[in-house]
């Protein structure tokens, strides 16, 4: 037992370390890291990229954004962290099938979590953001200009809510995979679970996204990926079949 308390405690220790360390770094390259937060904001015209700039109504927001991206991207080296030490920690106490699945488990959320990551950086966020800013085209064409001008903290706010929100569709999906791999009674579940399936996910769409055709849009991305893996899971169950 005390063998276990002081790998436990080495674990947690590297893990502090960690943290601090990595906090440090990244404030060192803070403005670098803030060029890849606002990059998806950016437009290119003509090979020139167009001109970018954000403002500011309190002396210390530039600062706080700092200190809150710095936090944000600590908080997820941390997480994967903390799953990789969990997981060899508990290694000596599983059985080699037990080891192996959770090890393909893991991959597939850390493919998963870097898929995710690209999705939103270089297709959702910048969709979104040309989606919601296409409004104020529409009502300077139609009777008076409105101009926009963001503000730098809320344009944070704004990014990490979608890296949330897509964070959690490729992670849910992952799970729906796993679910479906799992049924005893294959086809009859399958068929039997689908309508609830489709109203779980216009539900959750309902209760993230403000505006009607936002949940329209995630609701049929959801229903796309889980006929996807479903596609995936009865070809398997079709191989297994033939063998």
């Amino acid at each position: 037992m005390i063998k276990y308390l002081i790998e436990f405690k080495n674990r947690l220790f590297f893990l502090v370390l960690l943290y601090l360390s990595t906090s440090v770094i990244l404030y060192l390259y803070k403005e670098i890291l803030l060029f890849l937060l606002v990059q998806p904001k950016w437009k290119v015209t003509n090979n020139k990229f167009s001109l970018v700039y954000f403002i500011f109504t309190d002396v210390t927001e530039i600062f706080s954004v700092y200190i809150q991206l710095i936090l944000f991207i600590t908080f997820q080296l941390l997480v994967l962290f903390i799953i990789y030490h969990v997981y060899i920690f508990f290694i000596p106490a599983l059985f080699k099938k037990e080891y192996l699945y959770l090890k393909v488990i893991i991959k597939v959320i850390f493919f998963a979590w870097f898929f995710s990551l690209l999705a939103s950086n270089y297709y959702i966020i910048p969709f979104s953001w040309d989606f919601f800013l296409s409004f104020q085209n529409f009502i300077m064409d139609k009777s008076f200009n409105i101009h926009f001008e963001a503000k730098l903290s809320e344009y944070f706010a704004f990014y990490i809510s979608f890296y949330y929100i897509c964070f959690f569709y490729f992670q849910f999906s992952v799970l729906i995979f796993f679910c479906l791999q799992h049924f005893n009674k294959e086809l009859k579940n399958i068929k039997k679970f689908r309508k609830l399936y489709y109203f779980c996910f216009v539900l959750l769409a309902t209760f993230l996204c403000p505006d009607f055709l936002t949940q329209l849009l995630l609701s049929i991305i959801l229903i796309f990926i889980y006929e996807f893996l479903l596609l995936l899971f009865l070809f398997n169950l079709y191989k297994k079949l033939v063998r």
